[in-house]
């Protein structure tokens, strides 16, 4: 799996829940919020969340993880 480095919250529901039932993004900014996604800060008015965080929620082993996309 190759993410970006960090993810907006829309991305991180789309690659941790799928279709399977996600929460509404209002929860996640809020778990954001209240440091329950560690590492997640502020950029402006979104909330971002390392890829790190993503792979740790989903369990995927440091050796199995890609290296992290940089925007241009």
């Amino acid at each position: 799996m190759n993410l970006p480095a960090t993810l907006s919250v829309s991305l991180f529901i789309e690659v941790v829940y799928g279709d399977d039932h996600p929460p509404c993004e209002k929860i996640i900014r809020s778990h954001c919020a209240n440091g329950e996604i560690p590492g997640a800060f502020r950029a402006g008015r979104q909330w971002r969340i390392p890829a790190a965080a993503v792979y740790d929620l989903l369990g995927i082993p440091a050796e199995q993880r890609g290296p992290a996309r940089h925007a241009a």
